[in-house]
Formats: C-alpha cells, sequence, structure tokens
C-alpha cells in the first residue's frame, strides 16, 4: 500500500488530485489536507509521497516541506504551483518533481507513477547511514546482517561488509517480508543464503557459521523447514 497526501488549500485541486490518482492507481491510500498545518500535525509522517502546493495561506508548501526533512522523513514530495519563479525556493527542500498549474491529467499520472516506481524500489532496500553519508543496498544482494560493537555490519553475497547505524529490531521488521530470520539477538540471516542446519549452527553458502541462539533454535529450524519446502511463510 503506497500511502499518499495531498496538500492544496484550494478544494478544486484536492478533488481534482483525488479523482485523477484513485482513478488511475490501485493500492494507494490517500488522505487529504487544506493546509499545511493539518498535514504537519499528523502524529505518524509516514505518507510515501506528497502532492503539496506551494502558495498556501498559513504555512506555505516550502516551510511544509523544509520542516518534513527536519524531522528526517523520507517522503517524496511533489510540489504544485501556479508560479514557476516559487521554484527557485522549493528547490532547497530537494523535492522530487514540479508541476505547473493549470496541469493536465497527464502530468499528474506521469509524475505519480514515477515516485511510486521510487517508492517501490526502496522499499527492496537496505536504508545505510554512515559518518554522515548515506546509500542503499538491495535486499537481495544481502546474505545476513550482524550487529556488534554499536555497528550494523550489512554482509553482502559478493563479500562486500557495508556499516550502518540503526536498531536490530526496526531492520528485522523491514526484512521479515523478504525471508529473513532473527536468529539471534545480534544476527539477521537471509534464508536464501543457508545450507543447512547443524545442531545450533547456521551453515552458509558463503562458508561463514553463525550460531542461533537457545531462545530462537526450535522458531529457526521450523521456518527453514518450511522455506526449503517451498511453502510461502506468512
Amino acid at each position: 500500500m503506497i500511502k499518499i497526501a495531498i496538500c492544496d488549500d484550494e478544494s478544486f485541486y484536492r478533488e481534482q488530485f483525488l479523482k485523477i490518482v484513485t482513478a488511475n492507481f490501485d493500492c494507494v491510500e490517500i488522505n487529504l489536507y487544506d493546509c499545511g498545518e493539518d498535514l504537519l500535525s499528523v502524529e505518524e509522517l509516514d505518507f510515501d509521497i506528497i502532492i503539496l502546493d506551494i502558495e498556501m495561506s498559513g504555512i506555505n508548501g516550502v516551510d511544509v516541506a523544509t520542516r518534513l526533512k527536519e524531522k528526517k522523513c523520507r517522503t517524496l514530495v511533489i510540489f504544485i504551483t501556479s508560479h514557476i519563479d516559487c521554484i527557485t525556493q522549493a528547490m532547497q527542500t530537494a523535492p522530487f518533481q514540479y508541476i505547473l498549474k493549470p496541469f493536465d491529467n497527464q502530468s499528474i499520472v506521469d509524475q505519480v507513477k514515477r515516485a511510486i516506481e521510487k517508492i517501490k524500489k526502496q522499499k527492496n532496500q537496505i536504508v545505510v547511514r554512515w559518518k554522515g553519508f548515506e546509500s542503499f543496498v538491495n535486499v537481495g544482494d544481502v546474505e545476513y546482517i550482524e550487529y556488534n560493537s554499536r555497528k550494523v555490519k550489512i554482509h553482502c553475497t559478493d563479500n562486500n561488509i557495508q556499516l550502518s547505524v540503526g536498531r536490530m529490531d526496526e531492520i528485522n521488521n523491514k526484512l521479515i517480508e523478504y525471508d529473513f530470520i532473527r536468529v539471534h539477538n545480534s544476527f539477521i540471516v537471509n534464508l536464501k543464503s543457508i545450507d543447512k542446519i547443524n545442531a545450533n549452527l547456521i551453515y552458509l553458502n558463503s562458508g561463514e557459521i553463525i550460531q542461533i541462539s537457545k531462545r530462537n533454535l526450535k522458531d529457526v529450524k521450523e521456518k527453514f523447514r518450511i522455506f526449503i519446502s517451498g511453502v510461502v511463510i506468512c
């Protein structure tokens, strides 16, 4: 499900955006806001995409986007504006795209489609943050993840190791739908990378050996058995 917020102080445009997006995209959840204050008051700003008018009464769209950036929101912002000279100021917030009013329906469809494709790609990636820099690792390239000395170590199938900051619980929650399993407080393993399990040890295809905690042993063995049998794990 892709979560989209539409924020414009003109009801005509809000309804137009809603009509266009719902008519052209499935599996989207859309929320409407008539001012920036209402949008920013949302407790969990977990929108994937925000269609945001720049020129609004009260707090304007640029200020809304700036505050979202300060909150570390990874939302893709599509700015809507009637005046091209507003774009220069808006560029400081690194938006995804701009659309000028009056707009044609296809321009909305095209930009929302591009944004959804980018969101889906990001959902299949792990964000790597280290020493002020940010990059991405494809989930399919990850063999296992280790937490050691307050650092997250992402071990990839090409023997590359990426260092990152982060919490193992959050990483585990993201990866569980991609056939990863928490085998120890300090290890999350890709089921596809397991060669065999013997006693309380996991033997990976790369030759690495990882110990399973006593608490997780039964669950790990059962999920691996289900995985190799070809049954989908929910």
